[in-house]
């Protein structure tokens, strides 16, 4: 007769039953983890490429407002001032994404010497620009000289007859010069001077220009500018009423100019026999 199983302890039996519901569940959620983890990587990664592509990346400059200035060298400062900024970045230097406009647009005003520069939004391959140039050349005037300075300080030429004529009229207080018209220097050398001759350097013109371009802006008329000597910084605008009113380069302009437009537009009783000094804005000198 058959002995009868018997059963103790805490053993369990195999079975194949089904699998528990928890187990299933976070099998199933693991799975679809991961799937949506590659997903994801595969829509930033088309991203990054579709972003990155030409289509974002400047290949054209379109520029408004030129003059003087050569597209071609306005194209050249952008290229190089995308490609020469520090940091380093995931995308390529000349992404439009990624392009700072008020940074770019003060660097260019400053490489190309521009009056304004603006720089328009672009999310494409297109940078639109609008530059209004500054004065591209300069009257000189030294003794009894009368020449055409460009912005490298060389002379270029005499002024002809009729410029000369113009120019008289404006130095005698005949006419009020309109905006439009370069700047007037006066600077008396020790020798004279001929086509080809430096009157000073770059950045010396660049600053006479500057200043006549300030005052013009501020709506102060003058017939000439008087530059400094080497060493020193006090100018001399000469007024219509044909007296110098002193300010000082080394000093902000604008100050000193709003000094005297008030002075003017208070419409005083101030006879100004020999000089107006505005050297200290919000006070006026005068004899």
């Amino acid at each position: 007769m058959p002995t009868p199983l018997s059963w103790s302890g805490s053993q369990t039996l195999p079975h194949d039953g089904p699998v528990h519901p928890n187990r299933q569940g976070s099998r199933e959620n693991r799975t679809r983890l991961i799937f949506y983890f590659l997903g994801l990587f595969c829509v930033i990664g088309w991203l990054y490429v579709f972003f990155m592509s030409d289509l974002f990346t400047i290949n054209d400059i379109r520029v408004t407002g030129l003059q003087t200035l050569d597209p071609v060298d306005v194209n050249r400062e952008v290229y190089q001032l995308l490609d020469q900024r520090r940091g380093w970045r995931p995308w390529p230097a000349r992404n439009a994404w990624f392009i700072d406009r008020e940074q770019l647009a003060a660097d260019l005003k400053m490489q190309l010497f521009a009056e304004s520069v603006t720089v328009d939004k672009s999310y494409t391959h297109i940078l639109r620009l609008n530059v209004t140039e500054r004065a591209s050349r300069l009257i000189f005037h030294s003794h009894q000289q009368y020449v055409w300075v460009d912005l490298h300080g060389l002379v270029t030429m005499e002024l002809n007859s009729d410029d000369r004529r113009q120019l008289q009229s404006r130095l005698l207080g005949q006419r009020i010069p309109n905006p439009y018209e370069p700047p007037v220097i006066q600077n008396n050398l020790d020798e004279l001077v001929a086509v080809g001759y430096r009157v000073a350097e770059s950045p010396v013109i660049m600053t006479w220009v500057q200043t006549a371009t300030e005052v013009m802006d501020n709506g102060i008329p003058y017939r000439e500018l008087i530059v400094p000597k080497d060493g020193e910084s006090t100018a001399s605008i000469i007024s219509p009423d044909g007296y110098p009113v002193y300010i000082d380069l080394s000093k902000p302009l604008s100050p000193q100019l709003k000094t005297y437009k008030a002075f003017k537009e208070a419409g005083t009783n101030f006879k100004v026999s020999e000089y107006l000094d505005v050297r200290i804005p919000g006070k006026i000198f005068y004899k």
